[in-house]
């Protein structure tokens, strides 16, 4: 055998070893280390979800009434694809604040997500990050749009708009 080989095979053998430990790669726990996120009005329906251990808790308040909560236990393959989704809609550019654009009553939002690799904390007074991450203003962004349907996805179908 060549030492070139030996060399190559070498190298190989050290990436796919890195692959399979980073946060990209295989894991056994793809759920972030942090993850609430909520969207609501004051006179509407708000939606939260929050992780607790393995377990994502489901919220509904409609005004003053609150549905009890739910809990979701997303799979590991349900975890890979969420964290892909935020990856591709390039959540980790978004700013801190998006403001009110000047709308009164509307929606509010806000993310807190942690990973070991990238983290999120972000909110919104009727205004919504587009693709470059900057305010989109008044009308939900595409962006935005997937963002809200990669939770939704998550929950298992269940409503986050």
């Amino acid at each position: 055998m060549s030492t070139t080989f030996i060399s190559n095979f070498g190298l190989l053998v050290v990436l796919g070893t890195m692959l399979a430990t980073s946060p990209c790669g295989a894991q056994t726990n793809a759920a972030p280390q942090v993850f609430k996120a909520t969207i609501g009005g004051f006179l509407g329906t708000t939606y939260s979800v929050e992780l607790r251990g393995d377990t994502l808790v489901y919220s509904v308040a409609d005004g003053p009434k609150k549905a009890s909560p739910k809990e979701v236990t997303p799979t590991t393959k349900q975890w890979n694809q969420f964290r892909r989704s935020l990856d591709e809609i390039k959540v980790w550019q978004w700013r801190t604040n998006y403001p009110n654009p000047g709308a009164y009553d509307g929606t509010q939002w806000s993310v807190d997500i942690r990973y070991p690799d990238r983290a999120l904390k972000a909110e919104g007074d009727n205004n919504y990050p587009d693709r470059a991450g900057k305010p989109g203003g008044l009308k939900v962004t595409k962006t935005f749009g997937l963002y809200t349907a990669a939770i939704r996805k998550l929950l298992g179908g269940l409503e986050f708009q």
